[in-house]
């Protein structure tokens, strides 16, 4: 828990007795029948009763593959996360996004040298989508990991898998970006750490600073409900390589990750955010 003071854009953690525009706090919650996340959530309440009884405001960076709703549309609650029911969402949930480390070596792909990566399982709708993929014209890098994998990776040396994943993130100009266990994709935020172009085929994810990055500009953005065939697929790449300097790309996708998901300021940028929906709350519907 921490006593957070904006003053001129700088974050200044003060202590209680002091003026204070917000708490925040920190946590992981998993499902309600978990204990570590019953007593998260008992100290999540116990803060907010101090908001309300001072009117002050409490934001919460909720970290978790399907972590339950916790203060449905309280105006005194800011929650950032990731996994958000896009249909059902209260309008105190805003996309969260992932803080990655940083593997760039430096380096950018010429616009001829067009391919497709992925490493990962083939988990929920991922089968159907590699499939598509496998099937279009493109030079295609696609490491489909079995479902035993982690149990593979705890027998054998971590760090191979690894760098061959990151290997393979920065030997491609694109990488299939798609939803895990949780309605997001940490593959995504990689991808831009690594300075290249994601395919995100979209579940109704809730990215964040939708008003400062334009999803569009970044990335081949696929609504999966559009998507019916690998025709359709190989459309809309071509499509994207044929209108834009891909070059260009992925320098901005990679200024992207150093403004907003590097581990130097993602936490800064989310309690900057949360301080300007605070001073904003009419527009962002937190009264």
């Amino acid at each position: 828990m921490k006593y957070i003071k904006i003053i001129n854009n700088k974050i200044l953690e003060v202590s209680q007795n002091e003026d204070y525009d917000f708490i925040f706090e920190e946590v992981k919650l998993r499902s309600r029948n978990d204990a570590e996340t019953i007593q998260h959530i008992e100290t999540l309440q116990y803060l907010k009763s101090i908001v309300d009884a001072n009117n002050k405001k409490l934001v919460i960076i909720c970290y978790g593959d399907l972590p339950p709703v916790i203060f449905p549309n309280d105006k005194n609650v800011i929650i950032y996360k990731n996994s958000i029911d896009f249909y059902t969402k209260p309008n105190n949930e805003f996309g969260l996004g992932c803080c990655v480390d940083d593997k760039f070596d430096g380096t950018y792909l010429d616009d001829n040298l067009i391919s497709i990566g992925f490493v990962g399982h083939e988990m929920y709708n991922r089968k159907k989508y590699i499939d598509m993929f496998m099937r279009t014209s493109f030079k295609k890098n696609f490491i489909v990991r079995p479902w035993n994998f982690f149990d593979v990776c705890k027998k054998q040396k971590n760090e191979i898998y690894r760098k061959e994943f990151f290997d393979n993130l920065k030997d491609n100009m694109f990488t299939f970006c798609y939803r895990g266990r949780g309605n997001f994709s940490v593959r995504f935020y990689e991808t831009l750490m690594m300075g290249r172009i994601p395919i995100v085929i979209d579940s109704k994810i809730t990215f964040p600073f939708p008003d400062k990055i334009n999803m569009n500009f970044v990335s081949i953005f696929i609504d999966e409900l559009e998507l019916e065939n690998h025709e359709i697929l190989e459309s809309k790449i071509s499509e994207f390589i044929n209108k834009n300097n891909l070059l260009e790309i992925q320098k901005n996708n990679r200024k992207i990750y150093e403004e907003y998901f590097s581990p130097n300021t993602f936490k800064e940028k989310i309690l900057l955010d949360a301080y300007d929906k605070i001073k904003n709350s009419t527009k962002f519907c937190l009264t």
